[in-house]
């Protein structure tokens, strides 16, 4: 099975056609076309795609508990790992939530580690300017997340929202 058979399947069964999809996810139709037809989409393009069908992509422990582990939330900014008061926070093993719009070349990112922490990466543009993490309160989470979520993902569990 190839990943545009998963995407092709996940299409089928929602009665939506690629067009709309591609217009849904920001892509022109002819781009998505193509990503299917070669099947040469990256696998956070094919999670992107399955999360805006409504689907969510799991991995199941076939070698002994059967405990199922969600792919992670991937961020728009790179990688970055800081200690926060004594607490490492990194990206990489966090879901990222939302995201505000970019203004005078910075953005932020909130994220929610596996522990439940909330954690906001301050990404910039600029020249020498490094990102920073600065932890957060579930409170302030919230106000964040409730102004810029693009509602694709639950508040509380990180997992997409069903469509």
């Amino acid at each position: 099975m190839k990943a545009s058979d998963i995407v092709e399947d996940a299409l089928q069964l929602r009665g939506v056609l690629q067009k709309e999809l591609a217009e849904r996810v920001g892509q022109d139709h002819k781009y998505l076309s193509k990503k299917l037809t070669t099947n040469s989409m990256k696998a956070q393009e094919l999670i992107d795609l399955i999360h805006e069908l409504g689907y969510e992509i799991k991995l199941v422990d076939r070698q002994g508990s059967g405990q199922t582990v969600s792919v992670r939330r991937r961020g728009t900014g790179p990688r970055v790992k800081r200690m926060v008061a004594g607490i490492t926070f990194d990206t990489a093993k966090a879901d990222a939530l939302c995201h505000t719009d970019v203004e005078d070349g910075r953005y932020m990112e909130l994220y929610r580690d596996p522990e439940g922490r909330f954690f906001i990466v301050h990404y910039s543009f600029w020249q020498k300017e490094d990102a920073t993490i600065t932890s957060c309160q579930e409170d302030e989470a919230r106000h964040l997340f409730d102004k810029y979520a693009d509602g694709t993902v639950d508040f509380v569990s990180g997992s997409p929202e069903a469509v």
